[in-house]
Protein backbone atom coordinates (compact mmCIF):
# COMPACT_ATOMS: atom_id res chain seq x y z
CA UNK A 1 0.00 0.00 0.00
CA UNK A 2 1.29 3.30 -1.24
CA UNK A 3 1.69 6.57 1.36
CA UNK A 4 -1.38 8.37 -0.47
CA UNK A 5 -3.27 4.60 -0.35
CA UNK A 6 -2.49 4.72 3.32
CA UNK A 7 -3.49 8.58 3.72
CA UNK A 8 -6.84 7.91 1.70
CA UNK A 9 -7.61 5.18 4.16
CA UNK A 10 -6.87 7.21 7.04
CA UNK A 11 -9.35 10.23 5.69
CA UNK A 12 -11.80 7.43 4.83
CA UNK A 13 -12.02 6.53 8.18
CA UNK A 14 -11.54 9.66 10.00
CA UNK A 15 -14.80 11.03 7.91
CA UNK A 16 -16.31 8.08 8.79
CA UNK A 17 -15.87 8.48 12.79
CA UNK A 18 -16.72 11.79 12.32
CA UNK A 19 -20.36 10.89 10.62
CA UNK A 20 -21.16 8.50 12.88
CA UNK A 21 -20.21 10.41 16.28
CA UNK A 22 -22.95 13.41 14.61
CA UNK A 23 -25.68 10.94 14.53
CA UNK A 24 -24.75 8.97 17.52
CA UNK A 25 -24.68 12.91 19.23
CA UNK A 26 -27.89 13.39 16.92
CA UNK A 27 -29.52 10.34 18.09
CA UNK A 28 -28.40 11.39 21.66
CA UNK A 29 -30.07 14.66 21.96
CA UNK A 30 -33.35 13.52 20.07
CA UNK A 31 -33.67 10.67 22.84
CA UNK A 32 -32.69 13.01 25.23
CA UNK A 33 -35.84 15.42 24.39
CA UNK A 34 -38.30 13.29 24.69
CA UNK A 35 -36.89 11.78 27.97
CA UNK A 36 -36.37 15.07 29.21
CA UNK A 37 -41.04 15.71 28.06
CA UNK A 38 -42.07 12.22 29.45
CA UNK A 39 -40.04 12.96 32.60
CA UNK A 40 -42.21 16.39 32.74
CA UNK A 41 -45.48 15.13 32.07
CA UNK A 42 -46.24 13.97 35.68
CA UNK A 43 -44.55 16.79 37.32
CA UNK A 44 -46.54 19.47 34.76
CA UNK A 45 -49.86 17.11 36.45
CA UNK A 46 -49.05 17.72 40.20
CA UNK A 47 -47.44 20.89 39.94
CA UNK A 48 -51.45 22.17 39.16
CA UNK A 49 -51.87 21.51 42.95
CA UNK A 50 -51.14 24.10 45.23
CA UNK A 51 -49.58 22.82 47.90
CA UNK A 52 -47.30 20.63 45.38
CA UNK A 53 -45.97 23.40 42.84
CA UNK A 54 -42.77 24.35 44.82
CA UNK A 55 -42.36 20.37 45.35
CA UNK A 56 -42.77 19.55 41.43
CA UNK A 57 -41.03 21.90 40.35
CA UNK A 58 -37.76 21.20 42.59
CA UNK A 59 -38.16 17.49 41.56
CA UNK A 60 -38.42 18.25 37.90
CA UNK A 61 -34.94 20.52 38.07
CA UNK A 62 -33.14 18.02 39.97
CA UNK A 63 -34.30 15.70 37.88
CA UNK A 64 -33.92 17.91 34.24
CA UNK A 65 -30.25 18.40 35.65
CA UNK A 66 -29.44 14.52 36.15
CA UNK A 67 -31.10 13.54 32.82
CA UNK A 68 -29.04 16.35 30.84
CA UNK A 69 -25.92 15.02 32.95
CA UNK A 70 -26.47 11.28 31.78
CA UNK A 71 -26.73 12.65 28.15
CA UNK A 72 -23.60 14.74 28.03
CA UNK A 73 -21.71 11.75 29.41
CA UNK A 74 -22.89 9.41 26.93
CA UNK A 75 -21.71 12.70 24.53
CA UNK A 76 -18.19 13.55 25.68
CA UNK A 77 -17.69 8.99 25.91
CA UNK A 78 -18.61 9.07 22.19
CA UNK A 79 -16.70 12.37 21.31
CA UNK A 80 -13.81 10.35 23.06
CA UNK A 81 -14.39 6.75 21.30
CA UNK A 82 -14.52 8.77 18.07
CA UNK A 83 -11.17 10.61 18.49
CA UNK A 84 -9.54 6.71 19.92
CA UNK A 85 -10.85 5.08 17.01
CA UNK A 86 -8.97 6.47 14.30
CA UNK A 87 -5.67 5.35 15.72
CA UNK A 88 -6.53 2.32 17.03
CA UNK A 89 -8.01 1.10 12.96
CA UNK A 90 -4.80 2.57 12.12
CA UNK A 91 -2.47 0.17 14.41
CA UNK A 92 -4.83 -2.54 13.26
CA UNK A 93 -4.46 -2.17 9.51
CA UNK A 94 -0.27 -1.66 9.84
CA UNK A 95 0.28 -4.53 12.17
CA UNK A 96 2.13 -7.46 10.92
CA UNK A 97 0.41 -10.20 9.20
Amino acid sequence: MTMADEQNQTDHVANLMQLIQGVIDQGATSVEEVHQSILAMPLDAIAKFEPFQSSAASVKDIQSKTLGTIYDTIRSINKSVSEMAPKMLQQVTNAPN
